[in-house]
């Protein structure tokens, strides 16, 4: 989960349309974005943060960097031992 944030979004509508996991929808009536599926958002993508010409987009609130955001998630959903056991099942495709 990467849970974007919309701070002064100026409803130009970027996300929207530049994002292919459907995080985003259009609030046509107060002409504004909205996050309306954070959990589709992919880890390090930033597409629509690296295309908001308001630069409205954050991922990380204030004082907490996104290598900090990332690295609480993988603790606080424990998945060290899940990439550990995906690991042993794809172990002949990651080989060297």
């Amino acid at each position: 989960m990467n849970n974007a944030l919309i701070i002064n979004s100026i409803g130009c509508g970027m996300c929207v349309t530049s994002c292919a996991r459907g995080v985003y929808k259009f609030d046509y009536e107060n002409k504004k974005s909205k996050v309306v599926n954070p959990t589709n958002c992919m880890v390090a993508c930033q597409t629509c943060s690296n295309l908001c010409p308001a630069g409205a987009i954050a991922f990380a609130e204030e004082n907490n960097t996104p290598q900090a955001k990332a690295q609480r998630i993988v603790r606080d959903l424990k998945l060290i031992p899940k990439a550990k056991e995906d690991l042993e099942k794809r172990k002949e495709d990651l080989k060297l």
